[in-house]
């Protein structure tokens, strides 16, 4: 672990929702980047990357699932993907995810549906930096419940990490001047 990463986890670990989030899972990936953003419009930034690529290969996707003897839902059309008003609030929507919790400008944390063989979360984190910049941590955490669930996740894990880092660039801003550093474990 670099020497940005392990920051990035000292910070973290100082969150206790984060903490419980993060415990006992079997994957945790993390990428952050530094923005003058507030949670929420780096959020909406994030979430309004929607390429036809994400559509052909969650398409794609469907014999893997079938295979694994889980279904899959039908991909909302890419309108409904985003509410008018990103949803700060637990129990709110957003793709596939819902909001599980929130802390004004610090953190958003949300669940993708609950299968039999993975759960999925999704936590965005924003770290102040000086009066105008922070950090964003963006969180993917895994626990497996099934023997199919790793075998599942490490199939589409460089799919995660691509779309993942994407959406980070959308959120700030695509060139050099905007690294990302990608910690995944």
């Amino acid at each position: 672990m670099n020497h940005l990463a392990y920051q990035a986890m000292t910070y973290l670990s100082g969150i206790p929702e984060i903490t419980a989030l993060v415990k006992d899972a079997d994957f945790v990936g993390l990428t952050f980047i530094e923005s003058e953003d507030r949670l929420e419009s780096f959020l909406e930034k994030m979430f309004a990357y929607r390429p036809a690529l994400i559509r052909l290969l969650y398409r794609l996707r469907a014999p893997l699932v079938r295979l694994l003897g889980f279904q899959q839902d039908v991909l909302p059309a890419k309108e409904e993907w985003i509410p008018d008003d990103f949803p700060m609030l637990p129990c709110g929507n957003v793709w596939f995810f819902t909001v599980q919790r929130v802390e004004n400008d610090r953190f958003w944390i949300a669940g993708c549906p609950r299968d039999r063989h993975l759960d999925a979360d999704l936590a965005v984190v924003a770290q102040p930096m000086d009066d105008r910049r922070r950090r964003f941590h963006v969180l993917t955490v895994v626990r497996y419940k099934h023997w199919t669930g790793p075998v599942y996740f490490n199939l589409i894990r460089w799919f995660n990490r691509f779309l993942i880092n994407r959406m980070v660039y959308a959120a700030v801003g695509h060139g050099p001047s905007f690294p990302i550093v990608d910690a995944s474990r």
